[in-house]
């Protein structure tokens, strides 16, 4: 949706934007009052996040041209790795030092400091599309297919598979999501090109990138819990322990770039998921049968770290390949998840509520 509206308004405006957002609901979040409160606050925190994960690689795609391109998704994917793995040990560190406040209150400085730098840095959009129509039709089918969605998935664990509620909330996240595809194929400026999705490359391209990012945050998510409440570690402990998993993300994606030039990008990513399922299948083992040693467990995060960064650059950059050069932008924007990418999985150690 927000990719849609870069192409109107073009991508430098609204990805400052989303900085603001972000810093103002980051500073709303530490003064939040309850819980519900705190809800509110990131949601519109989502929103700002979702301006920039719609905007980041299609500025780079934009900004470079095609022979450099291979390198600066490498570079890309680095950088995100580095924000990442500095997430969870100052997350942890602010948790054992201050409060839970400052988890959203450190990220004010840093987003007020982007909006500044790109200002001065960031091209100014010079392709912005003739049709000028936004369909709000379509975002109105969306946006509630998406939450039904995402309440399924965080009532799974609450809710029966077979209960009225969740076969009601999976049948509305259908019917809206098929109704959004349909309305898709007859609108005359979409949101989305369903175009793109005739090419099998660039389906399975995105298919893969949605599961990638799905492991990384499912597993900041689940292994905090694990590592804070079932092997009883602090909290900064527990984010330098997890730090392993971006740190070795982001020395191995350029390498990964390397070596699929090489050996082809589709040697390198099934490699690279080879790795991260091993490791996901020596962690299960040590959740069941813990060892005295932490060493097991930290190089079981060192070799996910090492899967995902071998698979994450190349298959974004044959992704990217695989689409049109026309629709090079719009390709670029559903590669990102609608989420604030570092700036989210950086809280992977969960604060304590108010």
């Amino acid at each position: 949706m927000f990719s849609r509206t870069c192409e109107i308004h073009g991508r430098k405006l609204l990805y400052l934007a989303g900085f603001v957002i972000f810093a103002v609901d980051s500073l709303l979040c530490g003064f939040a009052s309850s819980l519900a409160w705190l809800v509110v606050f990131r949601i519109v925190q989502g929103i700002g996040g979702a301006m920039l994960g719609a905007n980041s690689m299609a500025i780079l795609v934009k900004s470079i041209d095609s022979s450099r391109r291979a390198r600066a998704i490498g570079l890309f994917t680095t950088a995100q790795a580095i924000g990442v793995s500095a997430g969870p040990a100052v997350g942890g560190l602010l948790l054992e030092m201050l409060d839970w406040q400052w988890v959203f209150w450190v990220a004010v400085p840093f987003s007020l400091t982007a909006v500044l730098a790109g200002w001065f840095i960031l091209p100014r959009t010079h392709d912005l599309t003739c049709e000028r129509r936004f369909d709000w039709m379509g975002a109105t089918l969306l946006v509630p297919s998406l939450v039904l969605a995402i309440l399924a998935l965080n009532q799974v664990s609450v809710w029966p598979l077979a209960s009225t509620s969740m076969i009601l909330v999976i049948i509305g996240a259908l019917t809206l999501f098929a109704l959004f595809a349909w309305r898709e194929r007859v609108a005359p400026a979409p949101l989305v090109d369903l175009a793109l999705f005739g090419h099998r490359a660039f389906t399975a391209g995105v298919l893969g990138v949605s599961l990638s990012y799905a492991l990384v945050f499912g597993m900041f998510f689940l292994m905090a819990f694990a590592l804070i409440h079932g092997f009883h570690n602090s909290a900064l402990l527990a984010g330098l322990k997890l730090a392993i998993i971006p740190v070795a993300m982001g020395i191995t994606a350029p390498m990964g770039m390397a070596a699929a030039k090489k050996f082809g990008s589709s040697v390198v990513c099934v490699s690279g998921m080879a790795l991260a399922a091993a490791a996901l299948v020596a962690l299960s083992i040590i959740g069941d049968h813990p060892v005295s040693t932490p060493v097991t467990g930290l190089s079981s995060f060192a070799v996910f770290g090492v899967g995902l960064g071998l698979f994450m650059a190349p298959n974004n950059h044959a992704t990217l390949d695989s689409a049109p050069a026309s629709r090079a932008s719009q390709a670029a924007a559903m590669l990102n998840p609608t989420c604030s990418e570092c700036s989210e999985a950086a809280w992977a150690c969960p604060p304590r509520l108010p």
